[in-house]
């Protein structure tokens, strides 16, 4: 199911047709379009949801038909999936993009045989190295990379007959999961399979983890749950989490924590996540008497002000 929720409240906003059939393993991921909420979990077609509780998710306008993708992303203006099937067969190196989207609204088509649209459908570009698409994620304005199992490319906007251009930066270099890259002011943070490192967009991606964090990290990480890894980022602390399952966990129940300013790590303890982020929380539940409970001598709020972080 996809619930939303506003202060304490949890609304159901599941599809019309029912609960989605992926599990614990199909990852859901997604982006934002003009505030358009798209959600994806790689099994179920697509969804989209336009932010108001009382209308539910519902299947990506103009999505084609007997088409799933493993990853979506947006990217100048435009969705992106990544590794397609079509009907029964995986393009594992496979990336259609959208025509591009007016404001506030989703993409009219992804008809790439159409030649008054900029939707396109590429797979022999990113073939070059035999691994398969992990994720991609917008860098910048005007680059968006694509990270493989061992490598990663660049995909450009350039119009023309091609629209885009897709490079090869690092045959090296990938993803260990999906959502295991994440921006952060210095380019993306990306938790590889046996390093962490940094994209820009250029070069193949530096390390940045010292010999022993990096021993450490990969000595603990759980082979058999490595998929469900993932990275974040809170701008407000200046710091990656590299999130990940240590051996005989079933869930994330660490984290290796990098201080992008100071280039420092730590490790902590998490309570078995599947996902995080960090962001800021709308609150707007006010404190009233009648539901207070504690004795006026302990009580140590500040007079007209809510705890918020």
């Amino acid at each position: 199911k996809i619930y939303a929720v506003a202060d304490l409240t949890h609304t159901n906003i599941t599809r019309a047709l029912g609960d989605y059939t992926g599990t614990a393993t199909d990852k859901w991921n997604g982006c934002t379009l003009s505030d358009i909420l798209i959600l994806n979990n790689g099994v179920d077609d697509p969804q989209f949801w336009a932010g108001n509780v009382g209308t539910p998710a519902a299947q990506l306008t103009n999505w084609p038909a007997t088409t799933k993708c493993k990853v979506m992303r947006s990217f100048a203006g435009a969705l992106v999936a990544l590794n397609v099937t079509e009907g029964s067969t995986n393009y594992k190196s496979m990336v259609r993009v959208s025509t591009s989207a007016d404001p506030g609204t989703l993409p009219a088509s992804w008809d790439y045989t159409s030649t008054t649209n900029d939707s396109v459908r590429v797979e022999g570009k990113l073939s070059e190295t035999p691994d398969a698409i992990v994720d991609g994620l917008q860098l910048g304005d005007n680059q968006f990379m694509i990270y493989k199992d061992n490598s990663t490319y660049s995909m450009r906007f350039v119009g023309g007959e091609d629209i885009y251009a897709f490079d090869l930066v690092s045959r090296s270099s990938g993803a260990l999961s999906v959502n295991c890259a994440t921006a952060f002011p210095g380019g993306h943070a990306v938790f590889s399979d046996g390093d962490l490192v940094i994209n820009v967009g250029t070069g193949d991606p530096q390390s940045i983890a010292n010999e022993r964090i990096r021993r450490w990290l990969f000595n603990n990480l759980d082979a058999d749950q490595r998929a469900k890894s993932f990275a974040f980022t809170n701008l407000h602390r200046s710091e990656v989490w590299f999130c990940f399952p240590s051996i005989g966990a079933t869930w994330c129940n660490m984290a290796v924590v990098w201080n992008y300013k100071n280039n420092t790590f730590g490790v902590r303890d998490l309570p078995n996540l599947a996902h995080a982020d960090a962001g800021v929380i709308n609150v707007t539940s006010i404190d009233t008497w009648d539901s207070r409970t504690d004795v006026w001598d302990q009580a140590y709020q500040t007079w007209g002000a809510n705890e918020y972080s």
